[in-house]
């Protein structure tokens, strides 16, 4: 169960809390943020050169922290309510599109899709939505994590510490509140491109949030996005997902980030191991609602809601993409090295649907590019639609199904 207090906080007129925004040491309030490199001034003049460069030690500084060290003090005024959020959801309008083939894609505009370009299922109605992401944590202080069932996908990657650290993407089906959030990761330029989405962020390191940003990506990290649950800090901001889905104008992503198709024959497999590392075992199991996901031996539960119960947490699909772990050069407050991990490039891939995996090779050419999965016989590996979970591995991890 959620603390039965943490439905208290969206009704607060204003707040104060802790949070972890990065390097940028982030003060919502302030009307702008100072460029990362300050002016510089150039004299010349009886033989004398001055050159002041003011912020480069203040830019190489901040990649030597981690991004979780500095705290920040922030008051938030006029904090939104369950009921003002969901006054401000606008529904997206009605359109047409098309697809061919074996393999169902959404089409690769930004017109209105009539397909989840997530799942690969049939919307009631053709959406004009953008995906809207959220950092969230997995950390202990964080179990019981809000709205990720309504993920359509969702990315688990390593990070320090030997903890973990999900991605969540929504587009038709977008929950209120999604955490709690935490901050951005080098890898999530290249995992994010392929969505032209929004991402809602507690910050990161100043030139991780350049590289996404680059990759097409709007980032929200502004107090205005987040609201207080009574979870220890830095796990006690919840991302308004809702509120970020009804102010999006980028429209769905113009790729296709899957591929999508009706037939998948397989293997038959039940359980799953990935031993990600020394803290943190995962499993997933076949069960009534697909793959139940388990996490250092016990039963992974989510909530729906910020006030409601937790349950069993299961996915349609789960893909393990092995890929190469690299050092992402800098380390957290505790001397931790920080990793980070090719997903452009190609590697193994084992997809697990119907109780059944189909093994073979990841592909992707660029940042830009969705993933194409062909299997050992040398054939596309179609996704069955429906919510998928990707888990990024290191390719030294020995993963086992039965």
């Amino acid at each position: 169960m959620l603390a039965g207090s943490a439905r208290n906080a969206w009704g607060l007129a204003s707040w104060e809390c802790t949070m972890t925004s990065g390097d940028e040491q982030r003060k919502y309030q302030q009307a702008g943020l100072p460029s990362v490199f300050a002016d510089k001034r150039v004299v010349i003049g009886g033989g004398a050169l001055l050159v002041a460069v003011i912020g480069f030690g203040v830019f190489m500084a901040g990649r030597s922290g981690s991004d979780e060290s500095v705290p920040t003090s922030t008051t938030l005024v006029e904090s939104q309510t369950t009921s003002s959020i969901v006054a401000g959801v606008t529904p997206t309008t009605v359109s047409e599109t098309s697809g061919g083939g074996d393999a169902e894609t959404p089409v690769a505009t930004s017109a209105p899709v009539s397909v989840n370009p997530l799942t690969g299922e049939a919307l009631d109605s053709a959406n004009t939505g953008q995906v809207i992401a959220v950092k969230v944590d997995n950390g202990p202080a964080a179990q019981g994590q809000i709205g990720l069932r309504q993920a359509g996908v969702i990315f688990e990657v390593p990070v320090e510490g030997g903890l973990t650290r999900f991605t969540a993407l929504f587009f038709d089906d977008v929950p209120i509140g999604v955490g709690p959030a935490r901050s951005l990761r080098p890898v999530d330029a290249d995992l994010l491109g392929p969505f032209s989405p929004i991402v809602i962020t507690t910050g990161g390191r100043p030139w991780v949030v350049r590289d996404v940003e680059a990759a097409g990506v709007t980032i929200l990290s502004d107090a205005e996005f987040f609201d207080q649950i009574v979870r220890q800090a830095p796990s006690n901001l919840l991302a308004l997902a809702a509120k970020a889905d009804a102010t999006s104008v980028g429209g769905p992503p113009g790729v296709q980030p899957f591929r999508f198709g009706d037939s998948f024959d397989g293997d038959p497999v039940s359980v799953i191991n990935i031993p990600l590392s020394g803290g943190m075992d995962v499993s997933w199991a076949v069960g009534g609602n697909g793959w139940v996901r388990t996490q250092n031996d016990s039963v992974f539960q989510v909530a729906d809601t910020f006030d409601g119960d937790i349950s069993d947490f299961s996915v349609d699909t789960v893909i393990v993409m092995m890929v190469a772990q690299r050092f992402a050069g800098y380390e957290d407050s505790a001397g931790a090295p920080v990793p980070t991990f090719d997903v452009i490039g190609f590697g193994r891939v084992m997809v697990f649907s119907d109780g059944q995996v189909i093994e073979g090779e990841w592909r992707r050419a660029a940042q830009e590019d969705g993933w194409i999965f062909v299997s050992d016989a040398g054939e596309e590996i179609l996704i069955p639609k429906g919510r998928l979970f990707v888990e990024i591995v290191p390719r030294f991890v020995d993963i086992t199904f039965e």
